[in-house]
């Protein structure tokens, strides 16, 4: 498993999949992604790569919560789940499909 990881996460790979990314706050944790990767953790890149999507998924659901109100009820939930201690990852991704 290893061996096939190594002959598809490639460096310049990585750095194109970087430029793709817009917000640089989602670079942030990319980059963390990718020092899990190239040093064989990655356990811990699977992990911190669900951080960067759900927080990347959050942010944009707060920038578009601006012009919609159901949007605005989606945060709304988010954070009183959060706050709460619930997960919230479920509704990240049925929120981010519909």
């Amino acid at each position: 498993m290893k061996s096939i990881l190594k002959n598809i996460i490639t460096k310049d790979r990585l750095k194109k999949l970087r430029k793709r990314i817009v917000s640089d706050e989602d670079k942030i944790l990319f980059d963390e992604v990718k020092s899990c990767l190239l040093t064989g953790a990655y356990r811990s890149a699977y992990i911190v790569n669900w951080i960067c999507i759900a927080e990347s998924l959050k942010r944009k659901f707060k920038e578009m919560a601006v012009r919609d109100s159901e949007i605005g009820k989606l945060v709304g939930e988010i954070i009183r789940r959060e706050e709460a201690e619930k997960p919230t990852d479920k509704i990240l991704i049925k929120s981010a499909l519909e």
